[in-house]
């Protein structure tokens, strides 16, 4: 396959994942305005992409930190020597698609991916190398200073939700059997 029909390939496939407009310029320059990607973008699979700001990476749930952990730990096992000046379309494209297959229950959308490299590349995002429990690395937003990745800050929060229903459902067991015993 020749390089301009990969490019033209991929350019259809990006517009119709819904890659912002700009972005389709800056990767494809001479066929954003091609009637056939046009198209393709107005059939796009998200008609509200996601914007391109660092406030997910504060959610620590699921479609939160830990898909950005869960985002920058794959694209560190596909490309582990690749630098973000050297990041293509071609690399996106394969990065959103191994993410799709590997976490199909994780909202991602392919701008997101795009901006976490670029946020990565102006500091908004802070790349923290040793997780306090997994010891593996993980991302942050500039302003945060949690110690732990967004997959095992979600599991200490769900193991402390655990602790207080525990401790919840024994008191009022305990207070339940307070009058009973009093009757006796």
């Amino acid at each position: 396959m020749s390089e301009r029909t990969l490019r033209f390939k991929g350019a259809i496939r990006l517009a119709e994942l819904g890659l912002q407009k700009d972005l389709l310029q800056f990767f494809f320059p001479e066929l954003y305005r091609n009637p056939v990607i046009i198209e393709a973008w107005s059939r796009r699979k998200v008609q509200k992409n996601f914007r391109e700001g660092v406030w997910w990476l504060c959610r620590a749930d699921r479609d939160g930190s830990i898909a950005a952990d869960r985002a920058y730990r794959l694209f560190k096992e596909l490309f582990p020597n690749l630098s973000s000046d050297n990041f293509s379309w071609h690399h996106l494209l394969r990065w959103y698609d191994y993410f799709s297959l590997r976490y199909e229950t994780t909202e991602m959308d392919v701008n997101r991916l795009y901006f976490l490299i670029k946020h990565i590349k102006e500091y908004k995002v802070i790349v923290k190398t040793d997780c306090k429990d997994c010891r593996k690395p993980y991302l942050l937003n500039s302003d945060s200073t949690r110690v732990r990745c967004g997959i095992c800050a979600n599991k200490k929060n769900q193991m402390m939700s655990r602790k207080v229903e525990l401790s919840k459902k024994v008191k009022l067991e305990s207070e339940t059997k307070q009058p009973e015993q009093a009757r006796a």
